[in-house]
């Protein structure tokens, strides 16, 4: 998605990247902290993946907000 303009992400490397139109910028300060949100939309048939991992979001993020 990402290289055909759907937004950025922040992923491990995967060798896949030097074969995509597509920027990798490496990361190597780590002790950042920043708010990250999870985006769907609102309307529309949902798939068996996008429910269960829209559930496992959910989940985590109420866990952690517990700690």
């Amino acid at each position: 998605m990402i290289e055909h303009g759907f937004g950025i992400s922040v992923l491990p490397y995967l060798d896949i990247f030097k074969n995509r139109n597509v920027d990798v910028l490496p990361l190597s300060e780590t002790k950042w902290e920043s708010t990250f949100y999870a985006i769907r939309r609102r309307d529309g048939v949902r798939s068996h993946g996008e429910k269960t991992i829209w559930s496992q979001i959910i989940h985590n993020s109420k866990r952690d907000r517990l700690k």
